[in-house]
């Protein structure tokens, strides 16, 4: 949890704080008020201002171009910019060597990424260059606040901060009463949810600044790892008394987890758990690109091995993950063989780790690609989606494709049309299904349940996004992998069904016979034929026209089928039939 200290000064009388006031190097304090002496050694408080926005810039083609003016260089164009008042260049991206040196000509060019004034922006287009926002990029995997169904948040204008915040004390523990650190606490109502996390006594105070405890709708616990989290609707809850939440350890719902080797449930429901053991993902090699892998994680250090932290914090590391999606997808993807624990899909592949996540923009996903490109990377899952596209990032994505990178990316979680990137050609995207019998009524998973579409209770996620570009789904909803604390946890998000793709990918890759040796070799031609096996695999979950065949696709992969190993029809089902029960 980051914590910032923000400091509001007000003259006498006024019940607004002056923007004039404390500033930076030293303004007047306010008449009748003397300076709070300053520590020694204790920096001087900063004025808060809008932060300057970041920009992609790059020169446009002679053929754009008015009559009688020259297409600029990207040093050029920088050379320019750098002289220009509020503008500073912050880095150059250039595509890789390896697109020219195999005979391909780069769809995205040169860019220089900036921090600017907004007012600066004219000024920039005068040079005759593309312009487009550097904009955030976002991971997957639906929020309480967005589960509880209650976003978009009221207009802070319209939100009046009680005179005395209630504080709620709460203590998160285990069945035997052991205290869990680290967890996160949501009190979620109508207007701003309060949050906090658990210490080392599994205690937390929440103060609801705009909220009641009769007004909180719901209280929502995500632990770190080892247990599941736990949703309560309208909770009953104590201003005088602590506040006992207990949760339940995911050996409830996975017996004999750390004593013996198990198949998540998605991967039964792909088939995965019935392939022979020979068919491994030796020399594949598959780039993680959202928010880093704990790479010291039993299950992984041996798996994951190198990488590139991109985003802008000032300590990058892609063995590091401050999200928990990346390494929940690793594990997924290539969790060691170890006899105990969660199985990877494609064991023995060769994993490259992209950190972008939580800070990273556009420019960063671009250098992602290009580092994906000059290592020759096969697969690429890209857990980002976003509500904007980026005309550069989709000719970046293209240069991927025809360097025969093969994209997998999540469909998004917002229960809108597809995002971005998965919303483009060149991008398989992927949606969430769920399975009933999976979870217990008291977690988040419950709240976000959809219609039965198979006898063994497969069902769409609600917050999964459809449409017509959505190419298949696979289980994203309570899958157990990889947590960063070094045990496991059960998440959801369209993230986790694109990784299960991303992994029976990379064994179509090693060993289906059309993609052996030369007899496909590298390039768009090969990525095109590995999505089709995969997609010609699906088995259909819905009927064609309603809102759940918007949200699967072509329906579910079968890793037999797709492998060769079967016909392409189902042969048996993939669970045990749900029967459902008054406790489900």
């Amino acid at each position: 949890m980051v914590k910032v200290d923000v400091m509001v000064k007000e003259r006498p009388g006024n019940s607004r704080a002056s923007g004039s006031e404390g500033g930076a190097g030293g303004g007047r304090e306010p008449e009748g008020r003397q300076a709070e002496p300053r520590e020694k050694g204790a920096r001087s408080p900063v004025s808060v201002q809008p932060r300057r926005e970041r920009y992609m810039v790059t020169p446009l083609p002679q053929h754009l171009l008015p009559p009688g003016v020259s297409e600029l260089s990207v040093d050029e164009v920088c050379d320019r910019l750098e002289r220009m008042p509020e503008v500073k260049v912050i880095r150059k991206l250039q595509p890789s060597e390896k697109l020219r040196a195999a005979g391909l000509h780069p769809s995205c060019p040169d860019i220089a990424v900036v921090e600017a004034a907004e007012s600066q922006v004219p000024a920039m287009r005068s040079l005759h260059v593309h312009i487009e926002p550097d904009l955030p990029l976002s991971g997957t995997g639906p929020t309480a606040a967005a589960t509880a169904g209650i976003l978009p948040l009221r207009d802070p204008g319209l939100v009046m901060p009680m005179d005395e915040p209630v504080e709620i004390s709460l203590r998160v523990c285990g069945p035997e009463g052991e205290p869990l650190a680290g967890a996160g606490v949501f009190l979620i109502g109508a207007t701003w949810p309060g949050q906090g996390i658990t210490g080392a006594d599994g205690k937390v105070t929440v103060a609801l600044a705009t909220e009641t405890p009769e007004s909180v709708q719901s209280l929502y616990v995500r632990p770190t790892g080892g247990y599941l989290d736990r949703w309560i609707h309208r909770p009953e809850l104590s201003v005088g008394q602590e506040n006992l939440v207990t949760l339940t350890p995911l050996g409830k719902v996975a017996p004999g987890l750390e004593e013996r080797q198990q198949y998540g449930w998605g991967q039964k429901a792909m088939r995965l758990d019935r392939l022979p053991p020979t068919f491994r993902a030796f020399g594949i090699k598959i780039a993680l690109i959202g928010s880093g892998v704990a790479a010291d994680h039993p299950d992984l250090k041996e798996r994951v091995r190198s990488g590139t932290g991109l985003g802008p914090g000032k300590e990058p590391s892609w063995a590091r993950d401050r999200v928990g999606t990346g390494t929940h997808a690793a594990g997924i993807i290539a969790g060691a063989d170890t006899g105990t624990g969660l199985v990877g899909i494609a064991v023995d592949a060769e994993i490259e780790v992209c950190q972008l996540l939580p800070d990273g923009c556009f420019s960063d996903l671009i250098a992602a690609l290009d580092y994906c490109i000059e290592r020759e990377i096969d697969i690429a899952h890209i857990a980002l989606a976003t509500p904007y596209s980026s005309a550069l990032v989709s000719r970046k994505l293209a240069d991927a494709n025809a360097a025969g990178i093969a994209c997998v990316a999540p469909a998004g979680d917002t229960g809108g049309p597809v995002a971005f990137p998965a919303s483009l050609p060149t991008v398989f995207a992927v949606g969430a299904l769920g399975v009933f019998g999976s979870y217990p009524p008291d977690t988040s998973q419950a709240t976000h349940s959809g219609s039965q579409l198979t006898p063994e209770g497969l069902f769409a996620a609600p917050f999964s996004c459809y449409g017509p570009g959505v190419d298949a789904a696979a289980p994203g909803v309570a899958v157990l992998s990889c947590s960063p604390q070094g045990g496991y946890a059960a998440l959801d998000g369209t993230g986790t069904a694109s990784a299960h793709v991303a992994g029976l990918a990379a064994l179509v890759l090693a060993h289906h016979e059309d993609l052996h040796g030369q007899l496909l070799p590298r390039g768009p031609g090969r990525v095109n034929h590995l999505f089709e096996l995969v997609a010609a695999s699906c088995r259909r979950l819905a009927t064609p026209g309603t809102t759940e065949a918007a949200r699967v696709g072509r329906g579910l992969p079968d890793a037999l089928v797709a492998l060769g190993l079967a016909p392409g029809v189902q042969l048996a089902p993939a669970l045990s039939p749900y029967t459902p029960s008054m406790a489900s």
